[in-house]
């Protein structure tokens, strides 16, 4: 599930808890946006059908060796990034160097941090200074924190930049274009769903500021038009896809209608050699790969390339991490114990994927009952 949507009975079910503490009930129609996200469980068994079991279920993270030299973290939450990220790391780099080099990420500001309370105590003079209104540079000090000399910076030289967007005149022209320079945006819906929160912001999910947004954004990008008409088309069929799944009260069928949007980043390259390794690793020939995935001739030879939904599937079918697919030589498996038993005592030359898979299952369920066990 890449893109979960809020459903019609999420919906009613947020809106129920708000009216049992409010005077004034809210309906549907005080809604502006919606937004739905996916927290990883770490306890087994909770796919039942029984929803109340996953609130009961630990928030807390795991990390592990999933493979040979792959450090894998599960569980955990947003709030808890830079804990989970210590962990991760420490538990990568071993025991021994985390002692003599302790991570420093509880002490390190986020970007924009260092200077915001001057910069905030000087907001007057700011605007005053840059011809922005007092709400605007409130509005970006609280976004970009001490970063708005960067925003500044970008509309001194280009003085078009410190206009609003019209659809959206909370924003100004200088953040989209910021989201491409300096924060990495490549489409349309970066921009509207990531960069800013026009798409939960607007009941409209920012379709009134989109081509101002494209024009910008291909300008710096250098979109020729089809482009641009394509990156419009891409964002508008996601907007009608969430539109509608929000009416649907089935998760399953909800989720259907939003996979019917098409992908923003389509295409993903993947080296030769390891799909070839995935193949063989799931123990099929060329021509069973061909009929499980038509497409496979064509990946391989580099005529066209898999999309992320496609590569999933694949990885699926195959049985192998989805993260393999991503390295540029096929790796080296071997067998995570030094014990295994086998019959007539003989060495196994390559692990089938099925040994690997209940092996990995074994020792996340170890890790996690291990877990569980030292905080109970």
């Amino acid at each position: 599930r890449r893109e979960p949507v809020a459903d019609l009975e999420d919906i009613e079910y947020v809106l129920e808890q708000a009216n049992s503490v409010l005077a004034t009930p809210l309906t549907k129609d005080d809604i502006i946006g919606s937004f739905a996200g996916l927290r990883p469980l770490l306890q087994p068994g909770t796919l039942d059908g029984d929803k109340t079991k996953s609130t009961k279920v630990s928030r807390e993270h795991t990390v592990t060796e999933a493979a040979p030299g792959l450090t894998v973290i599960a569980g955990g939450k947003l709030t808890s990034y830079r804990q989970m990220a210590e962990d991760a790391v420490d538990f990568a780099i071993g025991k021994d160097r985390a002692k003599a080099s302790p991570s420093v990420t509880a002490k390190t500001p986020l970007e924009g941090a260092a200077g915001y309370e001057a910069m905030w105590s000087r907001r007057a003079t700011i605007a005053h200074q840059s011809g922005l209104s007092l709400d605007h540079v409130e509005d970006l000090l609280n976004r970009y924190g001490s970063d708005i000399d960067l925003l500044l910076d970008t509309i001194a030289g280009r003085p078009d930049l410190a206009g609003e967007l019209e659809g959206a005149p909370e924003y100004l022209r200088a953040e989209i274009a910021f989201g491409v320079t300096h924060e990495g945006a490549l489409h349309l819906e970066d921009l509207l769903a990531r960069r800013t929160r026009l798409c939960y912001e607007h009941r409209d999910r920012g379709l009134a500021a989109a081509e101002e947004v494209a024009d910008l954004a291909g300008e710096l990008l250098g979109w020729d038009e089809e482009r641009k008409s394509a990156e419009l088309t891409s964002y508008r069929s996601r907007c009608e896809a969430e539109e509608k799944a929000e009416g649907i009260r089935s998760e399953a069928e909800a989720q259907l209608v939003r996979a019917e949007a098409p992908e923003t980043t389509p295409f993903i390259d993947v080296a030769p050699e390891v799909l070839y390794w995935a193949v063989e690793r799931a123990g099929w020939d060329v021509e069973t790969a061909v009929k499980r995935e038509p497409k496979f001739p064509e990946w391989v030879s580099g005529e066209t390339r898999p999309t992320v939904k496609q590569l999933e599937k694949f990885a699926n079918k195959t049985h192998t991490p989805f993260g393999f697919l991503f390295l540029s030589e096929p790796p080296v498996e071997t067998v995570p114990i030094p014990d295994l038993r086998t019959v007539g005592s003989k060495g196994i030359r390559r692990p089938s994927a099925d040994l690997l898979d209940t092996i990995y299952l074994c020792q996340n369920r170890q890790d996690w009952y291990r877990d569980y066990a030292l905080a109970n």
